[in-house]
């Protein structure tokens, strides 16, 4: 009768530390913010109040690059759109860009807040071309 060595089980290999920091960037990953968000940024001060409406619509990029467009409705009736690129985290985003209306360029936005699954909560700023300050108000948008 031979007997044969008992062998234990392969156990697996110790994860190296390159190794573990990936798997554990990768599960700790941002949810997608891809989509339309629809919203507003409220403007004001102590004496009038304005509603402008914000329709985004927001790609992820590489690592937390995004990208989008926006079109932005006055209160007046005025129209302005454009391209946005920011950065995100798992819990807060912000994208800044260029505004055109009737092809006139220069209108500066800015949009930050935090990100939920289903909803963006912060600040938006518009400033006019040469302008001397902005508008500046609070934002929600959802998707």
């Amino acid at each position: 009768m031979s007997r044969r060595a008992h062998r234990s089980p392969a156990l697996p290999r110790p994860l190296s530390l390159a190794r573990a920091l990936v798997l554990a960037i990768g599960a700790a990953g941002c949810g997608t913010i891809d989509g339309q968000w629809l919203g507003a940024c409220d403007f004001g001060d102590a004496r009038y109040s304005y509603t402008a409406l914000l329709d985004v619509s927001l790609e992820d990029g590489s690592g937390v690059l995004v990208s989008g467009e926006v079109t932005l409705d006055m209160f007046d009736g005025r129209s302005f759109r454009g391209d946005v690129e920011g950065k995100r985290s798992d819990t807060y985003i912000e994208v800044e860009g260029l505004l055109t209306e009737d092809n006139v360029s220069g209108y500066n936005l800015v949009l930050a807040g935090d990100l939920e699954d289903q909803a963006i909560d912060g600040t938006c700023q518009f400033k006019v071309p040469g302008g001397a300050g902005a508008l500046t108000g609070d934002m929600r948008l959802e998707r």
